[in-house]
């Protein structure tokens, strides 16, 4: 409860601090998925003078921007070799970079199934990575790249893809904190244990 009271006393403050750093170009951008929505969104960041990680789980794509390769025909080679170039842009499939990160945007497909639906296993699989390497200040947005809707219900199921995102992410947030929780208890367990067999044997 302590805990939690200190979190909100000190959350205007990280915001602040976040805002700083965005305001004066100082703040790191992450970028997951690196298609055609997310790699021209990498590059204006970097244009801008943002230093920006690229996420992508396609290890070619990582490959071909390290090389100054573009993949994409409207974003030309000389923009990639340039941005990639001045080392305030980097791309990698690991993602635990995420937690350096002070912003992170999540522009991961949503393909439509047979029946026009959209499949949300990638930003699934993305919330539980996010929640991994989450940390106090960071801002995460989901890009509205993957609201499929009309002008007149796009709100609204904008609105409830965020807070599903949200609670995902909470999710296996929580399930991480509990398995160091069960480890931590396992191993003092067995040092107690060990401790007292040490001192019957003496």
């Amino acid at each position: 409860m302590a805990k939690m009271q200190h979190d909100l006393e000190t959350a205007p403050q990280v915001l602040d601090r976040l805002l700083e750093r965005i305001q004066a170009r100082t703040a790191r951008v992450g970028v997951i998925g690196l298609g055609y929505v997310g790699l021209p969104l990498l590059l204006l960041f970097e244009e801008s003078g943002f230093e920006v990680v690229g996420f992508d789980a396609d290890p070619a794509k990582v490959d071909a921007l390290t090389r100054g390769e573009s993949y994409i025909r409207h974003n030309g080679v000389d923009r990639v070799q340039q941005s990639f170039g001045s080392r305030r842009a980097s791309a990698t499939t690991t993602f635990d970079a995420l937690t350096s990160c002070d912003a992170v945007i999540v522009c991961v497909p949503t393909p439509l199934g047979n029946h026009r639906e959209p499949d949300l296993k990638y930003i699934r699989m993305t919330a539980e990575a996010i929640a991994e390497n989450l940390r106090l200040g960071q801002l995460i947005v989901l890009s509205r790249r993957h609201i499929r809707a009309p002008p007149a219900k796009s709100c609204c199921r904008g609105s409830k893809l965020a807070v599903w995102f949200a609670a995902v992410i909470s999710f296996w947030r929580s399930r991480r904190n509990a398995k160091i929780r069960e480890t931590s208890s396992s191993t003092r367990r067995r040092f107690q244990r060990s401790s007292g067999e040490s001192m019957t044997r003496r």
